[in-house]
């Protein structure tokens, strides 16, 4: 199920959940098998192409990771959630040390 980025917003928590199902976040981890998630520079390609900007992406980056991390602390944020968290921040971490 993919939600449109303008609608996660809006999303119920029901939704969310059901969005994240079953889907399979260690395989995207910094550090997986390029066999599981491909090659970091792979992983990159279409950053590159779309003309990311790394030395505006990382500094912002390194300022909203606090807030992904405490979220992690929250009991009421299901287990599913804080893998996508932590596999969306291990990502990052590789992309911006």
């Amino acid at each position: 199920m993919n939600a449109p980025a303008s609608a996660a917003s809006a999303m119920t928590f029901e939704q969310i959940d059901q969005h994240i199902g079953d889907f399979d976040f260690q395989q995207y981890m910094a550090g997986a098998t390029p066999a599981a998630a491909g090659s970091p520079d792979r992983a990159m390609a279409p950053a590159a192409a779309a003309g990311l900007d790394l030395g505006k992406f990382c500094p912002v980056y390194g300022k909203v990771k606090p807030i992904l991390t405490a979220l992690l602390a929250f009991p009421l944020i299901p287990e599913k959630w804080k893998t996508g968290i932590r596999t969306l921040t291990s990502l990052l971490d590789a992309v911006c040390p």
